[in-house]
């Protein structure tokens, strides 16, 4: 399957290089019945460049990705990790990355995961280490 680069997200995203965010949306039309992978790191920077480089606020950032699980053509893997992270995200003060890295270690049975976040502490799954 192909996939995508955070880059080609962000430009989707965000739309500040309108020649490249038409070549994007010719790309997923194009790719439409083969479906584009977006891997979980793609993700992951695409959370950090929304918000750090773009000033995206939370709320903007679930939006965002809300709009990615809803996208014809593109498929998150694994988009239930994806959706249990939002959910998580959403209702806690952690990071996102945390949140994803809590979800995708719970559904695997690597937990707890150890960690000296205070906040990422407090997710199901996660442990303060002291």
């Amino acid at each position: 399957m192909p996939s995508i680069d955070t880059n080609i997200l962000i430009r989707y995203l965000v739309r500040d290089d309108v020649d490249q965010f038409q070549k994007v949306l010719i790309l997923f039309e194009e790719n439409r019945e083969t479906l584009l992978k977006i891997n979980l790191t793609v993700i992951t920077e695409a959370a950090w460049v929304l918000s750090s480089s773009y000033n995206y606020s939370k709320e903007e950032v679930i939006n965002a990705f809300h709009i990615l699980l809803k996208t014809e053509g593109l498929e998150i893997q694994p988009n239930n990790i994806i959706e249990k992270t939002l959910d998580i995200y959403e209702s806690s003060n952690a990071d996102f990355e945390d949140c994803l890295i809590a979800v995708q270690n719970e559904t695997t049975n690597d937990s707890p995961t150890f960690t000296f976040d205070k906040k990422a502490s407090k997710l199901k799954g996660m442990k303060l280490l002291k």
